[in-house]
């Protein structure tokens, strides 16, 4: 063997093991893999886990839950009424820190309070630890950054017919900004061409970054560098199906 294909063999198995680490099912929880996705649901809460966010695709749903007691992160992917796949992922997937948000700090879990009312949530958040501050609206949701300046954690509240829609660990620095100034509204390119909406992101300020692909559906992140504005822009069918704003490092990495 030349030393060229050698070193092409060993820099593949690198890769391999990298790809077999990052997707490494939880030993606790193999036995759910191929379980129904009602039951597995029940199953992950009385082990500890709690739900944090589903994305929907063609053919596929991904869920994320964390547990606040062992620090783990993992994405469910649910096929066809079953849990197809269960896999360790980066805390920063279950909305908890990483060095820029927390500074190392434990996050103070505030899951119990999404669905709650708003009146009700603020209080809590206020009991908490939690101080109010900047916030704005899209449409029906309006969303507030609150700070805990105690552990520094920075989340963003989005409330919903006076209930709390869901409430999103962000970067320490977002809470000290304005929100209402900072961020370009893009809800209204969901749901366009992809084609000219690359072109309006673009007059908007926005330069595209890396990629990824999950089944049918293409992700790209998009950062305005006047703004800080870091998005995460899902096409299907050649159309934008979701724009998610994200830490303005995940743009970077």
């Amino acid at each position: 063997m030349s030393l060229k294909r050698l070193l092409l063999s060993l820099s593949v198995g690198v890769v391999l093991a990298g790809a077999a680490i990052a997707q490494e099912t939880p030993s606790d929880l193999s036995d759910l893999v191929g379980a129904k996705a009602a039951g597995g649901e029940t199953q992950l809460e009385r082990r500890g886990y709690k739900f944090v966010k589903s994305e929907k695709g063609e053919d596929r749903i991904w869920s994320n839950w964390w547990n606040p007691s062992k620090k783990i992160c993992i994405n469910v992917v649910t096929m066809e009424g079953r849990y197809d796949s269960i896999a360790s992922v980066g805390k920063f997937d279950c909305n908890q820190a990483d060095g820029n948000t927390s500074g190392g700090t434990d996050l103070v879990d505030l899951s119990d309070l999404v669905g709650g009312r708003a009146a009700g949530g603020e209080n809590l958040m206020i009991e908490r630890g939690f101080e109010s501050g900047s916030g704005y609206k899209k449409g029906s949701t309006s969303y507030v950054y609150w700070l805990n300046s105690d552990t520094k954690q920075c989340v963003l509240v989005a409330t919903t017919n006076g209930r709390y829609a869901s409430i999103n660990n962000k970067p320490t620095g977002e809470c000290a900004t304005s929100a209402p100034t900072a961020l370009v509204d893009l809800s209204d390119l969901v749901g366009g061409r992809a084609a000219g909406g690359e072109s309006l992101l673009i007059e908007r300020g926005f330069e595209s970054g890396r990629g990824y692909k999950k089944g049918s559906t293409s992700y790209v992140y998009w950062l305005n560098s006047d703004t800080k504005q870091c998005v995460l822009v899902a096409t299907a069918n050649g159309r934008y199906a979701s724009i998610n704003n994200k830490p303005t490092g995940e743009c970077g990495n």
